[in-house]
């Protein structure tokens, strides 16, 4: 396992590519499970140090607004990268 670093070192980044399984147009996204990104995008909200969020899935993936249950501690992405088109999101974060 290599070192832990605080989420203070992307506060710089100029955006945060997400991994996920789908994603609605409301800005919620599918990924894994384990709730690593909605804990680190939830401490850079926190901190005022929060990037741009783009969620990358294929176009199939880009679903209509509202399709993705939220819970309380599901952070929603601003974009959608596909291979074919960029789609800025309703709940742009």
């Amino acid at each position: 396992m290599g070192e832990r670093f605080d989420s203070g070192v992307i506060k710089d980044a100029a955006g945060i590519f997400l991994p996920a399984t789908a994603v609605d147009e409301s800005g919620n996204r599918i990924g894994q499970g384990g709730g690593y990104y909605d804990r680190l995008l939830d401490k850079l909200d926190a901190d005022g140090q929060r990037p741009p969020t783009v969620a990358v899935v294929y176009d199939h993936e880009v679903l209509p607004a509202g399709t993705i249950p939220a819970q309380s501690f599901d952070k929603p992405v601003a974009e959608a990268l596909t291979p074919n088109r960029v789609v800025r999101l309703v709940a742009a974060a």
